[in-house]
């Protein structure tokens, strides 16, 4: 396009700039055509009734020149689209698609529908995989079985294998869970201490499951089992592990004098029975690998019989690069994803991993270093690659930022060749300056053979009390695609910060804090503090700030505590003349802004010098809350991953939970037991953040 001779230092727009308008046009021609399809339908239908039937046929093919495939059509599309017109013309569907939502299925179509509704670019070619799916669902429901057709009976069988599996599945990973602890543990003596109560509940529990694989799997498969490894193999570990023989070396209990009188003879856990239980599922160990940290990632298969149908139930398991501090892992593993590996390269934050989920993989590496070959065949590929690259608050490098891992994202998924991928940034990425590299990354998955969408998604459209827009990228193998649904906006008002923060406000016996509450009913703006060159705690920039100060907030500094009884009342919000009256917020504050459940620590920086009580850097005091600041900053929030994983699992098998449910559900009741709580009599918030304290200064004293 030539400037004009006014204009001569205009700088010419960039490739992604010039993309983002044709895609407008392209959209905007697309809903006129659309809109336009939906006019002649309504003219057409005018005019239905005046003229015979082979009439209206052949006015309507050789006359205003529609095709024979699509008179009929024409004639059904108000009345079976026409309550959707806006949806469809809002979200550009081409006038193809509804055609053939015209001719479709009405399951079929109703759930099209629901796909376009979420924020899907459903293609023509879906609508038949749609179908199937479909079909197969119906071939599942007990009553729908038709008993003449031997297909569908075994189809039944194979289901009731299933049903059957979901359960022993479950007590199998909780169980192998439990022999994990005992493998980490240093020698013990199996007749004193608190190991030998814990040794006669884990020969409760192992027979209770060899009771429940002998009830379940069919006797005659026991000796039949992938990978060299048979389910009698596992029967008898449990066995043994029923009759407390679980030395590396025999022992009995007549041995118990001699361990009371010889204080030092202690035994060790048998690794060869945790082998054998992991056996079941087709697992093989590496020679020389680390066992303990790899029974999770292949318990996913299981012999089982009924009818002579076997069926396999697969585990989804997610590898996660640049995990931060536990906002994405939190989520994913909340929605029913095991993680086989979580890779991050800064060390405060995987300082924060081991301290809350010791029993995850978590690996301190960079991206480059890692040989992806041994997570070939993840369920899920995710991460949260870095973001300053494409933030309205840097210099909006992109591609060309050497900070930038999305090319790396791209090359680990061709070697991991995972079932779904989930990549998340800011909404910088999504800019028109960023398109042609957009393009560029679809493009790739596409020669990789994976259908990708890219989208944004609101913190409050989830019940969040924070204004944070977060780029999301999902994408499937293809051939699954069809199966995926973007989860839409919760029909509940999002909650306020007062409501957010109150407890946590009122925790130190500030006698203002529901005064406060009620008067902060808005959302705060995205918190900021991710960048490892900030080096001050402040939650805005200026522009920013006056959105905390309409909360009530000082964003510019953090406070140790809640506002104890001393503390007067706040002045009128928004006023910066009132800033010295609105409270501060502390980390644990922050975090729950951010999604994190209470029980989550945030460990301080690793790695100190005794002699300047400065990190490596320099630039950090000993004490300062920057490392934990950037965790929570960078992360992202629980609650959306936990959305997102759920569609994502449900694309994957089938099954899920729903999204309302999913929201009003705690944090803790689906991670378990956090590492070293301390449970008092104060008031639970109270209590966070005083063991927030007690970790800093656990830290602090390690390593300063």
């Amino acid at each position: 396009m030539p400037i004009e001779d006014g204009d001569a230092t205009a700088p010419e727009k960039g490739l992604g700039h010039r993309l983002q308008e044709i895609s407008k046009v392209v959209a905007n021609d697309r809903r006129r055509a659309l809109r336009s399809l939906f006019q002649v339908a309504q003219r057409c239908e005018a005019i239905r009734q005046e003229v015979s039937a082979r009439e209206y046929k052949v006015f309507m093919t050789d006359i205003c020149g529609i095709t024979k495939s699509d008179v009929a059509s024409y004639l059904a599309l108000m009345e079976t689209l026409g309550e959707h017109q806006e949806l469809l013309i809002a979200n550009a569907v081409s006038p193809a698609l509804a055609l053939k939502l015209v001719r479709a299925r009405p399951d079929v179509r109703d759930e099209a529908l629901r796909m376009i509704r979420s924020g899907r670019n459903v293609q023509p070619s879906e609508l038949p995989a749609l179908k199937r799916d479909i079909d197969h669902v119906k071939l599942l429901v007990e009553d729908s079985v038709d008993l003449k057709r031997p297909a569908l009976l075994r189809q039944a069988a194979a289901r009731k294998g299933r049903r059957l599996a979901d359960g022993l599945l479950n007590d199998f990973e909780q169980f192998a869970s439990q022999l994990l602890i005992w493998i980490e543990k240093p020698a013990f003596n199996p007749f004193i201490g608190p190991e030998a109560g814990e040794l006669a509940e884990l020969g409760r529990n192992a027979a209770a499951l060899a009771a429940r694989v002998r009830q379940v799997v069919d006797q005659s498969d026991l000796a039949v089992a992938k990978g060299g490894f048979v389910w009698s193999d596992a029967l008898h570990a449990l066995d043994q592990i029923a009759a407390g023989e679980v030395s590396e070396e025999p022992w009995d209990r007549a041995e118990e004098e001699m361990f009371e009188v010889e204080a030092r003879r202690e035994i060790i856990f048998n690794i060869r029975l945790l082998e054998d239980v992991a056996g079941a599922f087709g697992h093989r160990f590496e020679a020389g690998g680390p066992r303990q940290r790899r029974i999770m990632n292949d318990m996913g298969r299981i012999v089982l019989s009924d009818d002579r149908q076997h069926a396999q139930l697969q585990q989804l398991t997610v590898l996660e690069i640049c995990a931060g501090g536990g906002g994405q892992a939190i989520g994913l593993h909340a929605a029913g994803f095991h993680h086989v590996g979580l890779i991050e390269r800064l060390e405060p934050a995987c300082a924060t991993l081991k301290l809350n989920r010791p029993d995850w993989p978590i690996i301190k590496a960079d991206v480059a270093d890692i040989d992806f070959e041994q997570y070939r065949g993840v369920d899920l590929l995710a991460g949260g690659v870095p973001c300053q690259p494409f933030s309205f608050a840097g210099e909006g490098l992109g591609k060309d930022d050497p900070r930038d891992l999305f090319r790396r994202a791209v090359e680990i998924t061709g070697i991991v060749q995972p079932k779904a991928i989930m990549f998340e940034n800011v909404m910088g990425l999504l800019g028109p300056k960023h398109l042609d590299y957009r393009l560029f990354i679809l493009s790739e998955l596409d020669r990789l053979g994976y259908e990708a969408e890219w989208r944004a998604i609101e913190a409050p459209s989830f019940g969040m009390a924070q204004k944070r827009e977060r780029a999301i990228l999902v994408g499937f193998k293809k051939g699954l695609m069809h199966r995926f649904r973007w989860p839409e906006p919760l029909e509940i008002a999002p909650k306020t910060i007062g409501e957010t923060l109150l407890d946590l406000m009122a925790s130190n016996g500030w006698p203002h804090a529901e005064d406060w509450a009620a008067k902060a009913t808005g959302h705060c703006m995205t918190i900021i503090g991710g960048s490892e060159r900030k080096t001050s705690f402040d939650l805005a920039m200026e522009k920013g700030r006056e959105h905390w100060f309409a909360q009530g907030i000082n964003p510019s500094r953090r406070a140790d505590n809640a506002p104890d009884a001393s503390a007067g009342p706040v002045g009128e919000l928004g006023s910066k003349d009132q800033i010295d009256t609105y409270p501060k917020l502390t980390i644990r504050m922050v975090a729950r802004l951010q999604g994190f459940p209470d029980e989550w620590r945030f460990a301080p920086h690793a790695k100190w010098t005794p002699e300047t009580g400065y990190d490596l850097r320099g630039d950090i005091p000993l004490g300062s809350p920057m490392p934990k600041l950037r965790q929570i900053a960078n992360a992202f929030p629980p609650p959306l991953a936990r959305v997102l994983g759920i569609r994502i699992k449900r694309a994957l098998t089938g099954y899920g939970e729903s999204i309302p449910d999913a929201v009003d559900q705690p944090f803790r009741s689906t991670l378990g037991p956090m590492a070293r709580l301390n449970l008092s009599d104060q008031s639970w918030t109270a209590r966070m953040e005083q063991e927030d304290q007690e970790y800093d200064h656990f830290f602090h004293k390690r390593y300063g």
